[in-house]
């Protein structure tokens, strides 16, 4: 019975953390911070951390955008919360 009971726990507890990844892995905004040209959906993603110091995902227009943006993350959740090219 406990190991029925700890599989059960287990298998809850993963796939929790298996829907909670997927939502996350969305990016918040359609515009690149960057260029302001369209969010390649397929494109690799930023992940940083709003005001509120929640987790967000900052979707970029190319690889160059996105190694612009991993050089500072946080310089670009406003223009990327916002939806729109950073001033």
């Amino acid at each position: 019975m406990r190991l029925a009971l700890t599989a059960f726990l287990v298998i809850c507890g993963c796939a929790g953390f298996a829907a909670e990844k997927n939502v996350a892995a969305k990016p918040i905004n359609t515009v690149c911070p960057v260029d302001g040209k369209a969010v390649d959906t397929k494109g690799s993603f930023v992940a940083a951390k709003d005001a509120n110091d929640k987790p967000i995902i900052i979707g970029t227009c190319s690889d160059a955008c996105t190694q612009t943006v991993k050089a500072d993350p946080q310089a670009y959740v406003p223009a990327a919360v916002a939806n729109k090219k950073k001033d």
